[in-house]
């Protein structure tokens, strides 16, 4: 078990609050860097494209998404987190510019799989994109707020278990492409019962896996065992997705 059923005092700190070590200086560089290019892509992208023709809506569906999810992800940072975390706010700060982080990669990664968010959700104005897009974000968003929970010596001790649940959330998505083929469901035939069953998939499968790693860490070998004993849950549920989506992508095929 993750779980260290122990109070954690006050007298226990190894450092002084706000000073980082060299880790955690690293960190909070790489973070504020990935951040600012993140941002920079992500509304130079919004604001950038011609609105010509429309799609303020979609536009301001995107811009407001990575504000809420940050939103949720603050209560847990300030209330659920490391001792240190709760008690510095700078830590605060550093935990949430790295899941600005993540929240980039979902984007990214939803890219990589056929779902763009500047060709598909803001140039050809396809709101079923932006539906997926948005659910990804949620779902890292939970997958990464998991990872933060509970107790850890260095910040390594939640970048770690966030990764492995991100790694484990990615291959989830992957497997289901593999499938159904539900991303070009979305993206060529801008399908939206498909991209809300996608948004879905991803914003549940990134809570259970989040679950799964949530806690006080005590090692790597631990995580992992608690990622697959805890997190098994997302593949049957991948498969039964792709059974759904299957048959439905095949009754409106009868019915055009």
């Amino acid at each position: 078990m993750r779980y260290i059923l122990r109070p954690i005092h006050r007298k226990e700190r190894s450092r002084e609050l706000s000073e980082f070590s060299g880790d955690e200086v690293f960190a909070c560089f790489v973070s504020i860097i990935g951040t600012g290019a993140g941002a920079l892509r992500y509304y130079g992208g919004l604001i950038g494209v011609s609105t010509l023709g429309g799609g303020l809506k979609i536009r301001g569906i995107l811009a407001v998404a990575p504000l809420i999810c940050l939103a949720l992800l603050l209560p847990v940072l300030l209330h659920l987190t490391a001792h240190e975390v709760k008690e510095d706010h700078a830590y605060v700060v550093m935990f949430m510019l790295a899941g600005c982080v993540w929240l980039w990669l979902s984007v990214a990664m939803a890219a990589a799989l056929g779902i763009s968010f500047r060709d598909d959700a803001i140039e050809r104005r396809n709101y079923p994109a932006a539906v997926a897009i948005c659910g990804a974000m949620l779902g890292v968003t939970c997958v990464y707020a998991g990872a933060n929970i509970g107790e850890g010596a260095t910040v390594w001790m939640t970048f770690a278990p966030a990764a492995m649940a991100t790694v484990a959330w990615v291959a989830n998505w992957l497997m289901l492409e593999w499938m159904c083929g539900i991303d070009d469901a979305v993206a060529i035939e801008r399908d939206m019962p498909s991209a809300v069953r996608l948004a879905v998939f991803l914003a549940v499968s990134g809570a259970i896996l989040g679950w799964a790693v949530a806690g006080d860490f005590e090692s790597a070998e631990g995580t992992v065992r608690d990622l697959a004993w805890r997190g098994w849950p997302v593949v049957p549920l991948a498969m039964v997705l792709a059974i759904v989506q299957s048959y439905a992508v095949r009754r409106r095929q009868e019915g055009e």
